[in-house]
Formats: structure tokens, C-alpha cells, sequence
């Protein structure tokens, strides 16, 4: 018995994050396979510098779509690493600008293989359990974007009354 499975889409949020979880937990594990110390976390931050050599913190966010802050716990975990550095930008010096250090090139250039066989094996996966998944799950952040799950659920809740 799969709770979870049984409330359909009552656990729809509960099941993607499942998903992403076991995903980012497997990836982590084909790092860490290959002796890449890389923290699935990162992988982002390392393939957006990987095409551009130098972005700054808040032009990520945005491409992103993910907050500040949460971007910059990872890229400050980053530079623990030895992976990217952080400048100040000499046009808008409230602005950190973010790139990869020597060794995080090397890195990224050494993940490149596994982010392709990573990316080969998730289309398939996707490709054998329904095709259209990703653009459903567009269709779906989409109409997140025209109309929020709390305007949803107030709606229906408001007109229960």
C-alpha cells in the first residue's frame, strides 16, 4: 500500500518532491561513483557558468526563477569548494558577480560526460512512461503562473461556504 499513490492529486506536490528527491539523490550518487565531489545542489549554478564565464548573483536568480537566497547558499557552498568565486561588480558594486575558478572548470569539464549520460537517461526514462510529461509539466507551471494553487483553493473554499 502507497499512501501517497492512493490520494492522487491531494499528494501531488508530496509525490513531485519524492520524485526530485530520489533523482537528486541518485545523481549525487553517480558523482560520487565517478569520484566527483559535486553536490547535486550546484549542478545549476556549475552549468549556467559552464555558458556564461561570468554571471552575477541576482541575473541567475532570475534565469532561474529560484530566490536569492537559496542561490546564494549554494554558490557560497561553491566557494568552500574551491569551485567558483564571487567579485564585486565594478559597474553596480551592490552586485556580486559569480565565476567559475580554475578548478571549477576542470570540474565542470569532467561533468559535462556525466550531465550528457544523466540527461540521456532521464529522456528515456520520461520517453518510456509518458512522452508528453514534460510539456504537461509546463502546461502545469504555466497555469501556476496565470492563477496560483491559493487562488484555486480560496475559490473553492470561499464558495463552499
Amino acid at each position: 500500500m502507497n499512501l501517497i499513490r492512493e490520494l492522487g492529486a491531494f499528494t501531488f506536490a508530496s509525490r513531485l518532491m519524492r520524485l526530485s528527491e530520489r533523482l537528486k539523490s541518485e545523481v549525487s550518487t553517480v558523482y560520487h561513483s565517478c569520484g566527483m565531489d559535486f553536490d547535486d545542489h550546484w549542478f545549476l549554478v556549475g552549468y549556467m557558468l559552464s555558458e556564461h564565464s561570468t554571471m552575477s548573483v541576482a541575473d541567475m536568480a532570475s534565469k532561474l526563477s529560484v530566490s536569492q537566497p537559496r542561490l546564494t547558499r549554494n554558490i557560497e557552498e561553491m566557494v568552500a569548494h574551491g569551485l567558483v568565486k564571487l567579485d564585486i561588480d565594478p559597474v553596480d558594486p551592490g552586485q556580486k558577480l559569480v565565476s567559475l575558478t580554475d578548478d571549477g572548470e576542470d570540474t565542470v569539464a569532467e561533468l559535462r560526460k556525466v550531465w550528457e549520460a544523466v540527461g540521456d537517461a532521464t529522456a528515456e526514462l520520461i520517453s518510456e512512461s509518458h512522452p508528453e510529461f514534460l510539456e504537461a509539466l509546463t502546461r502545469i507551471e504555466d497555469g501556476l503562473e496565470e492563477r496560483s494553487l491559493f487562488s484555486r483553493v480560496s475559490l473553492r473554499i470561499n464558495n463552499s461556504e
